[in-house]
């Protein structure tokens, strides 16, 4: 299949900056925006939310727009990703300042780094906790609600309680049951298009996920921005150590 077709088949075109605010748009003539710890309100209400898998940067860049949109979100923070750490000093900056403009940080939480540590709901609970207070502790914020991460491949589904550990859970069987899902998972359109849920306003509650590695200014395909978030955080580890040979008197020797 050429790269023309993949653009079209797999809406490449959707995944911009320019159409991500064309959709809070559409969002905001049909839905109020709500956080998590709201969601039983009366009326049309959309429950907006990032899971953070790659990159922070981006995930500021789309807060900026959303306060620019006037809309509230909640970014869902990684603990134990392989692409980013929320304890870096840039990786934290740029949460504080998602927090600055008026949205909420919430538990990215994967239980497949504990492994079999976590046999029942009560281990699963131990260990939300300890994240829980890690990221209350380090942004001085209050974590209401988590989401699980790669829930449909790790079997985590099946814990489908309201609140865990007094933590609000996304995939809560209540929350599922009252609001319909739209989500843009690996860059592409797992279900619906999200522009076309939006057009129609169909459901009277709505949830959309969406990653913020997969909305950049221009068109490209899902693996280029993978790609280039990879590569810019590996262009910023290397300044920074060159920056620092610089500032200490060090030689880089080669």
């Amino acid at each position: 299949m050429s790269e023309s077709d993949n653009r079209s088949l797999y809406h490449f075109d959707d995944f911009t900056e320019a159409h991500y605010r064309h959709c809070l748009q559409l969002a905001r003539q049909n839905y109020r925006f709500v956080r998590f710890p709201e969601y039983r309100t009366e009326g049309r209400a959309c429950l907006w939310r990032h899971d953070i898998d790659t990159s922070p940067h981006r995930g500021l860049r789309l807060a900026q727009i959303e306060a620019e949109e006037g809309v509230v979100s909640t970014f869902f923070v990684l603990l134990h990703s392989d692409r980013y750490h929320p304890l870096e000093k840039d990786v934290y900056d740029r949460l504080k300042a998602i927090l600055a403009l008026g949205h909420d940080l919430g538990l990215h939480f994967d239980p497949q780094f504990y492994g079999e540590r976590i046999q029942s709901a009560a281990d699963l609970e131990h260990f939300l906790a300890l994240e829980r207070h890690l990221l209350e502790e380090t942004f001085q914020t209050e974590i209401r609600s988590f989401s699980f991460h790669n829930p449909s491949v790790n079997n985590s589904l099946r814990f489908d309680q309201e609140t865990l550990a007094v933590i609000l859970n996304a995939y809560g069987a209540e929350l599922q049951s009252q609001y319909d899902y739209c989500s843009d998972s690996f860059c592409y359109w797992r279900y619906r298009r999200l522009v076309e849920v939006l057009e129609q306003a169909a459901a009277e509650k709505i949830h959309i996920l969406t990653h913020p590695v997969c909305w950049t200014e221009d068109v490209t395909s899902p693996y280029v921005r993978f790609v280039r978030a990879v590569e810019g955080r590996a262009a910023n580890t290397l300044r920074r150590y060159q920056e620092a040979a610089l500032r200490n008197k060090r030689k880089i020797v080669e």
